[in-house]
């Protein structure tokens, strides 16, 4: 089991080579057509408003309807609610919703069908590369948040596990 969290951790630790955080309390990123920091500017489908709103009642009410459709949350969404969660000062929170993000979009990588996904503008290549901005845009981010509590990330990771159930047969 403690090998499973070591490799876990490891595979959560990405690092985007030559990015530069001005500002480690905000998540300055561009993925088109997805989110953009400056505004936001989201385009996740029906909870995109909601995650824009300036209004912290409006956005923990949009989170609280996500988490209802956990399971069906696509990878941009559940980037997006990490990014949003992050700005807003739900650290914890947002280190989850950035893992589960990053299991979804990796798992859609290992199972898209490199041969048919076509070139620039066609949907499967933009979501393909979508996916890998996110990762490796985000990750420093809430991975240099994450990783400050060792302890805390742990745990975190222990029931993102349990919750998403991986490494069960």
């Amino acid at each position: 089991m403690k090998l499973n969290l070591i490799a876990l951790l490891v595979a959560c630790a990405g690092v985007a080579i030559g990015q530069t955080i001005t500002d480690p309390a905000h998540i300055e990123v561009y993925i088109t057509p997805y989110y953009n920091s400056k505004g936001p500017a989201i385009d996740v489908g029906p909870f995109s408003s909601g995650l824009a709103a300036k209004n912290q009642a409006e956005f923990i009410a949009t989170i609280a309807k996500m988490k209802k459709s956990w399971d069906t949350l696509n990878f941009a969404e559940a980037y997006v609610g990490a990014i949003r969660l992050y700005d807003l000062g739900f650290r914890k929170e947002s280190i989850y919703w950035f893992y589960s993000a990053q299991y979804r979009g990796r798992l859609f990588a290992s199972m898209i069908d490199r041969d048919k996904m076509g070139s620039m503008g066609n949907p499967g290549f933009e979501l393909f590369q979508a996916q890998n901005a996110f990762q490796t845009l985000v990750g420093p981010y809430i991975n240099g948040y994450a990783f400050g509590d060792i302890d805390q990330l742990a745990q975190l990771l222990r029931e993102f596990r349990e919750k998403e159930r991986l490494y069960q047969t």
